[in-house]
């Protein structure tokens, strides 16, 4: 009994509460990486939101919108596509990569939509060229050396 009289008197419940509430060497600094924290969902939700309008704007529909969700949800951290890019312009690049690889590809410079969110062409080959490279990564082509 006295050695537990000794440790709470060295230890105060406000030390242990301080202790608890503070970082500790090696802790995580947040926890949402390993949770699915309602701030990220609502950012994807966000996204999708957007991403339906413009695609109602250019009359996109059936397999193509569920295509470009997808590539919503697998690009969720969307620097990684374009770093100086906002997220409207990188979201608008990947419905015109689904639209394009569906049907005739027409300059980006005649849809009024690339002039508000500063689609460029440099940046549209930019970033499906980093698509193309994600899924390869993915998939990788293997060559065939029988000659």
């Amino acid at each position: 009994m006295s050695e537990a009289c000794s440790t709470q008197s060295e230890r105060p419940i406000k030390f242990l509460l301080k202790k608890y509430q503070t970082k500790q060497p090696g802790e995580p600094n947040t926890i949402s990486h390993l949770t699915n924290s309602s701030v990220k969902s609502y950012r994807i939700k966000k996204k999708i939101r957007y991403s339906i309008i413009i695609m109602n704007q250019l009359n996109i529909q059936g397999e193509m919108r569920e295509q470009v969700i997808y590539l919503i949800k697998e690009f969720q951290d969307t620097n990684k596509l374009c770093k100086k890019c906002k997220c409207k312009t990188i979201i608008t690049a990947l419905i015109f990569y689904v639209k394009f690889s569906n049907s005739k590809k027409y300059p980006l410079s005649d849809y009024t939509i690339t002039k508000k969110v500063k689609l460029t062409e440099e940046i549209f080959s930019k970033i499906t060229l980093k698509i193309a490279k994600h899924f390869q990564t993915l998939c990788p082509i293997r060559h065939n050396h029988n000659v």
